[in-house]
């Protein structure tokens, strides 16, 4: 059987604590942007196969925060797109930077690798 090594695969209560950044400690360098929701594709791969869902639920200059089914490890590499964005609208590099469930769902904080261009960032809410 094959498992991925960037998803945990614990019950939140027993992954490792390197998983969750303390709550009392703000890494954010830009404050957050409120917004709806936005609907986005997410793959680990350059080749952005096999893609999965998630949601945009907060944003900001450094990167978005998601809503998603499964947990990504810290320090993962991901590709993300709005799923209504414009026909030819580049996928964006991201870096996982905190992860923790939230009910059934998992809360993920992420940063933009580089600086996207503002046009796309738009599409993300």
């Amino acid at each position: 059987m094959h498992t991925d090594p960037d998803q945990p695969t614990a019950e939140p209560s027993s992954l490792p604590e390197d998983l969750f950044f303390p709550d009392d400690e703000e890494r954010r360098t830009a404050p957050r942007l409120g917004g709806n929701p936005v609907a986005v594709l997410l793959s680990q791969h350059d080749d952005h196969s096999e893609p999965f869902s998630g949601v945009v639920i907060d944003r900001s200059a450094g990167g978005l925060d998601l809503s998603l089914e499964r947990g990504i490890r810290p320090g993962s590499a991901l590709h993300i797109r709005a799923v209504y964005a414009p026909e030819g609208t580049p996928w964006i590099a991201i870096r996982v930077r905190s992860c923790f469930a939230v009910g059934p769902f998992w809360e993920v904080g992420c940063q933009f690798v580089g600086t996207p261009g503002l046009d796309v960032v738009q599409t993300f809410g």
